[in-house]
This record gives C-alpha cells, sequence and structure tokens, in this order.
C-alpha cells in the first residue's frame, strides 16, 4: 500500500521539482537495473547470451531515454518506455522491475495524477 500510496500522490508541491526528482529515480532505476544484469551477464548459458545481452543493455538505455522524456514533458512516452525498462532482467531483485512497470503504467493511464501541473491563471 505504501507504494500504490507513493506512486499516486503528486510527488511536490511545485511540478518541476516532481519531474527532477523523478527523472533522478528514473535514472537510478536505469544504473540499478543495468548494474544488477551486467554482474549476473556472466552465469547466462551461451545459447542465451545474445538475447539476454541485448535486454541487459536496451531495458536500461528505455529507463535513461524515459527521464528524458519525463524532463521534457513526454509523460506517457516515459511511461511507456519504463514498461520495456521493466524487462530488464535483475533476476531475484525482480521488486524493482515491478516499480518501474507499475510507475509506468500510471505515466500512461493518467500522468496528471502523478505529475501535477500548475493551472495557467486566467485574467
Amino acid at each position: 500500500m505504501l507504494l500504490w500510496w507513493f506512486l499516486m500522490r503528486p510527488l511536490t508541491t511545485r511540478p518541476a521539482e516532481g519531474r527532477h526528482a523523478l527523472a533522478i529515480g528514473v535514472v537510478c532505476w536505469g544504473t540499478f537495473g543495468a548494474v544488477i544484469a551486467l554482474s549476473a551477464f556472466g552465469q547466462v548459458n551461451d545459447d542465451a547470451k545474445l538475447f539476454v545481452g541485448a535486454f541487459t543493455v536496451g531495458c536500461p538505455l528505455a529507463a535513461f531515454v524515459a527521464a528524458w522524456a519525463i524532463a521534457h514533458h513526454r509523460d506517457r512516452l516515459a511511461g511507456l518506455l519504463l514498461i520495456v525498462s521493466a524487462a530488464t532482467p535483475t533476476y531475484f531483485i525482480w521488486p524493482g522491475n515491478m516499480a518501474a512497470l507499475l510507475l509506468g503504467l500510471s505515466l500512461i493511464a493518467a500522468p496528471s495524477v502523478l505529475l501535477r501541473e500548475d493551472a495557467p491563471a486566467h485574467a
């Protein structure tokens, strides 16, 4: 429940800070996923190295591009990229993948709930 509350509340009262914090978190996820996947890559069967290697490189890269998309207000694209990044082969540390998946789904379904934007002032 705590994870759901964290994902569904606006990050801060100022949208720029919330976007910045979320982008930093996504970069941390990409780095974490890459480190875990690369550290276990040596134990992959020889016939699966190409497939697992593509996921080991491509999925964390999707997280880094998602951070860029968040910073440039491309929220649904960031959500799609986070869903892709959830396929990072982290093996036994799968809860990190679930957090990326839930965040990606929430960015696609309702980005304004997660990242609140200030309404323009009307005269």
